[in-house]
């Protein structure tokens, strides 16, 4: 079996979405020795982190830590707070997920969908609502294929007025880290996210936060599995226990990571990415490739522009790869119409205008 090569030069900075750049000191905290597992450090290290998450998740409800992906967490949702249908906001892959990994676990589903790109009105969603009753509606914060930032405020407020006792549970896996989470605003019952992100901490790491009144609902519902059981977790909370060990790499990790972030400063951290965003903006249309998702929608962490030049992206990589520079595909029926460019986490405005001028040296060649 062939051993696989990595590419040489590794893509740094990387403004293809997914698993952002990483800092050097984030990746060596990895190598730390391993806590005893279950133990009182361990417990004590999961506590500080969850209170140093409360912030970006903006909440102020405990905070869990899972090995997991963010389809794991989409089904720790469903099989501990759904019974019977779920209503979900489809306008891209994330929403596609919610509503397969639903279906995965035998609850029928219901589908919101706008184009890949638009958003939901909020009025859709409340007629939705008040045309049948629902037990949870699940929306996604940010789409990475689409460069778009959904409403979620309004989105809940009109959950909240339309139908009180609907379960909000809302897939911040792209967005958490890159900018403002609102659970305790919103109103959300669960709000999920990841580590690779916005938070730029290696993959693998599953954190989420649950309101009380779904951890009530959870014990009404039948079936929640094991691992992912939200009231035994709960459990092992309260007693500062933890049900398994940990990936303790990952804690240590995100431990540095946050470090950083706080050296920086959230507001200042969220500041640099919507300028590079808007920099972005305004480099890709004078060039006329102008981006998918509509102004009030466009995402200030991957934007996804529209190929009307025809380039054919892999070529263009090719050209960047030896440059130490690489962008996105589109993805499914986005593939050839959209290149897609990130400019959150650890980016800096000098890293946007190397990869820019390496773009116009390919349009121009």
């Amino acid at each position: 079996m062939a051993r696989f090569v990595f590419p040489t030069p590794l893509m740094s900075p990387s403004f293809s979405p997914g698993s952002g750049d990483i800092a050097p000191e984030v990746l060596a905290a990895q190598a730390r020795p391993a806590l005893p597992c279950p133990g009182g450090e361990l417990d004590a290290l999961l506590q500080s982190l969850a209170e140093r998450m409360q912030p970006l998740l903006g909440t102020a409800r405990p905070v869990y830590f899972l090995g997991s992906s963010a389809s794991g967490l989409m089904e720790a949702a469903v099989r501990n707070l759904v019974e019977g249908t779920l209503l979900v906001s489809v306008g891209g892959p994330a929403g596609e997920r919610w509503a397969r990994v639903a279906a995965g676990c035998g609850r029928t589903v219901e589908r919101l969908e706008v184009d890949w790109g638009e958003t939901l009105s909020a009025e859709k969603l409340a007629a939705a609502l008040q045309a049948q009753p629902y037990p949870a509606v699940a929306l996604t914060h940010h789409e990475t294929a689409t460069g778009t930032l959904n409403p979620v405020a309004e989105w809940a407020e009109a959950v909240r007025q339309a139908s009180p006792d609907t379960l909000i549970l809302v897939d911040a896996a792209s967005s958490l880290g890159g900018l403002p989470v609102e659970m305790d605003a919103w109103g959300a019952d669960f709000v999920l996210g990841v580590s690779q992100h916005a938070l730029n901490v290696p993959p693998g790491l599953g954190i989420f936060s649950v309101s009380a009144r779904a951890l009530e609902r959870a014990a009404q519902v039948a079936g929640r599995g094991w691992y992912f059981d939200l009231l035994t977790l709960e459990r092992q909370r309260l007693r500062d226990q933890t049900q398994d060990c940990p990936p303790l790499g990952l804690l240590y990790a995100l431990d540095v990571q946050l470090d950083r972030m706080q050296a920086e400063g959230l507001t200042l951290r969220w500041a640099r990415h919507a300028a590079l965003g808007q920099r972005l903006r305004e480099w890709a249309e004078s060039r006329g490739m102008p981006l998918l998702a509509p102004a009030a929608a466009q995402s200030p962490l991957v934007s996804c522009l529209q190929n009307r030049l025809g380039l054919d992206v892999a070529a263009l990589n090719r050209y960047l790869q030896p440059r130490g520079l690489r962008v996105g595909q589109g993805v499914g029926m986005l593939r050839d119409r959209t290149i897609r460019v990130a400019h959150g986490g650890e980016l800096q405005l000098h890293d946007l205008e190397a990869l820019l001028n390496a773009f116009d040296s390919f349009l121009t060649q």
